[in-house]
């Protein structure tokens, strides 16, 4: 009875907050279920075979942003909410673009097939590997922006819980089986395994609109993406020169503690990506339909919601610190909190980031994602010989303090223009607040890790205070409320 009216309880949510719940749940199996099998392959496979799996998976990622122009991150979700009346021969154009960029991806490799094997350090069966992959990938991301822009949360969550359980699991099953490469079995094997869950995706998107390319639709996803590609490139700087700089001008041992506390500190991403997957086609209808009664609400829940999952990192960082790795590692805890935060105000970027995303403004963003990369490695070469490698955390939290609000006057600028005021979408003062809570709390939880008990009493206060915000915004409460609704199924919100 008890599990009944928990179902009937949620069941009663609005659309947009199930799907968060459910995308956060997704998140957590899928990073989970990651992390706890990464000891097992560093088990099964020697330091050289992981160095280079580690090795196919950086070019993967950085290949995917140059050859796909990433178009099946935001460019394909901003696409289906414009084009929601036309929206087979948009996904089916798109398909084919993706096509043609993989393919010419494909022939500039073999044509100095032997050049780009010793500038990537892989096999050429990886390398090819790796332009299979990417067109599945982004082929699960047009599928699965389409499910997001429809709140169609629950096919979406069992594909993504299905792959996180398989991926891993026939990895091992490459690697332990008796073969002269193991590191290539495993690609092998994780790509075969792509083919058999995406494949179909991409028949059945086809096979609705056949159109493979249409002038418009091209024109415009290639005039959206092309200037956005410094912009993903200068991100992955951001987030990797630290590592880089610290190997280079302190030691491979500050390196490794360093990557530890930085892969620690991102834990809160799978709560911050789980809230921004449903927070951009949210926004991304308000644009469209130019209603704004629940916005700045729901960007509060949203901000509230990333603040105090950061708090609660931060607040144990010690013990989890004590759990993944062997005393050695204990001064990563002092960077989890200058880090940690970093990603809070990384979720602000996101949030400001949508409007210049929707109105196609990715000018600012290319120069804003530029400047804060170039001011990333200028305050590391100054400060990691003074300082030490400590100062990568500090050097990083500036920079996205600089990131979150250079966006957020993009935000502004671009909004004006529009005749909107921003105002009247997000809480600017409420966002700073909350902003300067998270910086001083999480300042002042550090000066407190040798206590456990102080630290517990912090989390207290701090959510007593963020029910008393929640209880006296009797708005943002009537959202959480489930709806009093019988018998009646979820709406997509897109046909409004």
């Amino acid at each position: 009875m008890k599990l009944k009216k928990l179902y009937s309880y949620y069941a009663g949510f609005p659309t947009g907050v199930k799907a968060s719940l459910c995308f956060l749940i997704a998140n957590v199996l899928q990073k989970g279920i990651s992390t706890l099998t990464t000891p097992i392959f560093t088990r099964i496979m020697s330091s050289a075979e992981y160095g280079e799996y580690s090795i196919y998976i950086s070019w993967l990622s950085l290949l995917t942003v140059v050859v796909t122009l990433s178009l099946s991150s935001e460019a394909v979700l901003i696409g289906i909410v414009k084009h929601s009346n036309d929206l087979e021969r948009y996904v089916s154009s798109m398909q084919g673009l993706l096509t043609t960029l993989v393919t010419g991806g494909i022939g500039v490799y073999l044509i100095a097939k032997t050049f780009w094997n010793n500038v990537f350090h892989l096999k050429t069966l990886q390398v090819l590997a790796i332009f299979f992959s990417m067109w599945l990938s982004s082929i699960y991301g047009f599928w699965s922006q389409r499910q997001r822009a429809f709140v169609e949360y629950r096919k979406l969550i069992g594909v993504v819980i299905i792959r996180a359980i398989l991926h891993p699991l026939v990895g091992i099953i490459a690697v332990m089986m008796p073969l002269p490469d193991v590191v290539s079995a495993r690609i092998l094997a994780e790509v075969l395994l792509d083919v058999l869950l995406f494949g179909g995706f991409a028949i059945a998107q086809w096979k609705h609109s056949l159109t493979y390319y249409y002038y418009t639709y091209w024109k415009e996803a290639i005039l959206l993406t092309v200037p956005l590609l410094p912009h993903y490139l200068a991100e992955n700087i951001l987030s990797v020169s630290d590592r880089v700089i610290i190997e280079r001008m302190v030691g491979v041992s500050e390196a490794g503690i360093y990557s530890l506390s930085y892969s620690i500190s991102m834990l809160m991403t799978i709560v911050s990506s789980a809230v921004v997957s449903v927070l951009q086609p949210f926004l991304f209808k308000i644009f469209k339909n130019e209603r704004f009664e629940k916005t700045k609400d729901t960007c509060k829940v949203a901000l509230l919601l990333v603040f105090v999952c950061n708090f609660m990192l931060i607040a144990i960082a010690p013990e989890l610190i004590s759990f993944f790795a062997p005393p050695e590692y204990a001064e990563a805890k002092f960077l989890v909190v200058p880090l940690a935060t970093s990603g809070g105000f990384l979720f602000v970027y996101s949030m400001f980031s949508c409007v210049e995303f929707y109105y196609e403004k990715t000018k600012y963003m290319t120069l804003f994602s530029v400047l804060s990369a170039l001011l990333n490695i200028v305050l590391n070469f100054a400060l990691i010989p003074r300082f030490g490698y400590v100062a990568a955390g500090y050097t990083t939290l500036i920079s996205y303090v600089v990131y979150a609000f250079m966006h957020a006057y993009a935000a502004y600028v671009i909004l004006k223009k529009q005749n909107i005021r921003i105002s009247n979408i997000f809480d600017i003062k409420s966002t700073i607040a909350v902003c300067l809570l998270m910086t001083v709390g999480n300042v002042v939880l550090s000066a407190l890790y040798s206590s456990l008990l102080l630290r517990c009493g912090c989390i207290l206060i701090v959510g007593f205070i963020v029910i008393r915000c929640l209880i006296k915004n009797k708005q943002i409460i009537s959202y959480l409320r489930p709806e009093k609704v019988k018998n009646t199924k979820d709406v997509d919100t897109i046909k409004n």
